[in-house]
């Protein structure tokens, strides 16, 4: 009775075990919402909010996104850089501190931008789309 017992336990306890393994995502992070990006409603960075989006917010969007193209390039450069810098062998404290405030200011400029064109979301992309509760667990 007790060798039964204990092997019914113990194919719960792989079967649990083998349940929360199928059952967990890799890597990602994004979870429901997440988008490319771009800013288009009908592209990769959907998201639930572009269907309220009219004809004007939609110029608007993409007029903002043309005119934003070197920001994001420099925004995308300086978080390169970052990483590179944390993730070096010897991180120089005072490079990550600089590199951290100049991205923080370019994405200041970023969300002002976006205010002054009247474009949601601070400029982040996809509309009302976003990065989600990421991997379940």
């Amino acid at each position: 009775m007790k060798k039964g017992i204990l092997a019914l336990a113990l194919v719960v306890a792989l079967g649990a075990t083998g349940y929360q393994l199928a059952e967990a995502r890799m890597g990602g992070g994004y979870g429901p919402g997440a988008g490319g990006g771009v800013g288009y409603c009908d592209g990769p960075g959907s998201g639930p909010g572009c269907a309220n989006l009219d004809e004007a917010a939609l110029a608007a969007r993409e007029a903002f996104h043309a005119a934003t193209a070197e920001l994001r390039k420099q925004i995308a450069v300086k978080q390169s850089l970052l990483q590179a810098a944390i993730n070096s062998p010897t991180p120089d404290e005072a490079r990550v501190a600089t590199l951290t405030e100049e991205l923080f200011e370019l994405r200041a400029q970023m969300r002002n931008q976006a205010q002054e064109a009247g474009v949601r979301g601070g400029g982040r992309g996809g509309c009302g789309g976003g990065r989600g509760a990421g991997p379940r667990s």
